[in-house]
């Protein structure tokens, strides 16, 4: 019964979300480390959106995506991005296409001097899910757009491999 284990899961999802929440809500925090990030609510929004799209759970998942954005000053442009890249993948399900294309079009407007490979690979990824749909005139502009973009970074990511010490 197929069914009943996606039930299973999702209410499982659910309860460790809330647990989370709770958690964040009750930790003192601690002396804060200048290599790392604070796992905050914004981060929960981030990994929330993440597990709840792949739960099929779309409206919650939009809703967690738009928090990473509400949550995530302009100058978190990572952080963002990985928002935008988890709302534009809702969309693509939800069939939006050209929102979705207009998301993709923000995440790489304001990732031009982020040095991400990881966002990288996830626009790449995003690339692959709306090629299917290349004959939408707002999909194929944004894809264009997206390609010439793609080919820049990793040219440039190429010459910082390059110039690596050995």
């Amino acid at each position: 019964r197929p069914g009943a284990f996606d039930r299973t899961v999702t209410h499982a999802c659910a309860r460790l979300l809330v647990q989370a929440e709770q958690t964040l809500d009750t930790v003192l925090p601690a002396e804060r480390s200048a290599w790392i990030s604070r796992f905050d609510e914004g981060s929960l929004a981030g990994e929330a959106a993440r597990s709840l799209r792949q739960l099929g759970q779309l409206a919650r998942a939009r809703q967690q995506a738009e928090r990473v954005l509400t949550l995530r000053p302009v100058d978190r442009a990572r952080s963002r991005a990985f928002g935008q890249l988890v709302l534009a993948r809702v969309l693509i399900e939800e069939r939006d296409l050209d929102e979705a294309s207009e998301v993709g079009r923000d995440v790489l407007d304001n990732t031009q001097a982020l040095g991400s490979l990881l966002v990288v690979r996830q626009l790449q990824r995003l690339r692959d899910l709306l090629a299917v749909n290349r004959s939408a005139p707002p999909v194929a502009e944004f894809l264009e757009y997206l390609d010439e973009e793609l080919r820049r970074r990793v040219v440039l990511y190429r010459s910082f491999i390059a110039v690596e010490p050995g």
